[in-house]
């Protein structure tokens, strides 16, 4: 049996020896997730990989689950085998996302009932800060250091709120979170209570609006369409018009009221978003900050113009 086995490896050995007594090896695909190119140009030594939180392995071959950290913006195989996941897991800007979209407008109906209704600024914004700085440190060290186990456990948590070009981006939740923090902490309660509701409803029906019925109108360079961003408008103005009728009879000036929020939640929708593909912008800013931060500026300036409710 040992005998075997020697010849057959000096068989193999002897197979990769050319004509002129050079030796070439040849390099064999380790697996699917592994391109050639990849898989010749970095060295085949073992490396440490989480498929569960309780169950660390070495990849066999010493096949590297991470790809070239050069090609940023591709989503391959080799990321999904370290996160364990699968392609259908991560959506991309094209997919509607509802988990996300639920997400994100249970979190910032929560945000703006407390804001509004119990938390000061200064208690408010000793909630937000530690958050957001938690979800910035965790995010930052995820990118730099995209191999280490606490980095894969931490993606693999927020998975299924990802989309697939935040594998080598900071996530949405930085953005959320900051935009909301810049919000309350520069501008007067009705305001930031305002465009946090924006964000939460405004730009999920948007979306809603622009795949659903987008093609019907014309679309702009960015891939947005004039649906989706009118019926953004028309979302944010209803909401504009709920949160003032509080305190006002229906009125010209409630009407105004409302069309000013509608529009100030509109441009940044239409304007902002993060370039994926070479689609997004022109302004390269994710719209979970640009949508708060940006209605809050133009309300601010308006409303200061028009002074059609207090502020």
């Amino acid at each position: 049996m040992m005998n075997r086995k020697l010849v057959l490896f000096v068989g193999m050995v002897l197979s990769q020896v050319r004509p002129n007594g050079s030796f070439q090896p040849q390099v064999l695909p380790l697996s699917r997730s592994r391109p050639a190119s990849l898989a010749a140009s970095r060295p085949l030594t073992p490396v440490f990989r989480v498929c569960s939180p309780r169950r660390p392995m070495v990849c066999s071959l010493g096949e590297d689950p991470t790809p070239e950290l050069d090609n940023l913006g591709q989503l391959n195989e080799t990321y999904l085998s370290m996160y364990s996941l699968k392609t259908k897991t991560l959506k991309t800007k094209k997919n509607m996302h509802l988990s996300r979209k639920i997400f994100h407008s249970t979190s910032g109906v929560i945000m703006a009932s407390l804001y509004e209704f119990w938390l000061s600024r200064e208690v408010a914004l000793l909630l937000l800060t530690p958050g957001f700085l938690v979800f910035f440190v965790a995010e930052t060290f995820r990118i730099n250091y995209p191999k280490h186990p606490l980095s894969i456990l931490f993606f693999r948590l927020f998975a299924r709120l990802a989309r697939s070009y935040e594998i080598e981006r900071r996530s949405g939740i930085v953005f959320y979170l900051a935009g909301v923090l810049a919000c309350v902490l520069f501008f007067p309660k009705p305001i930031a209570v305002l465009s946090i509701l924006f964000l939460a409803f405004g730009d999920p029906f948007a979306s809603l609006c622009g795949m659903t019925w987008g093609a019907l109108g014309p679309r702009f360079s960015n891939g947005k369409s004039l649906i989706g961003s009118l019926g953004g408008l028309v979302a944010c103005s209803f909401i504009t018009f709920l949160y003032f009728l509080r305190s006002l009879s229906p009125s010209l000036s409630l009407l105004g009221a409302s069309l000013i929020g509608g529009i100030a939640a509109a441009i940044p929708e239409t304007l902002c978003g993060r370039i994926v593909d070479g689609k997004g912008g022109p302004i390269d800013l994710d719209d979970n900050l640009a949508i708060p931060l940006g209605s809050s500026i133009i309300m601010f300036i308006l409303f200061k113009l028009f002074p059609l409710v207090r502020v």
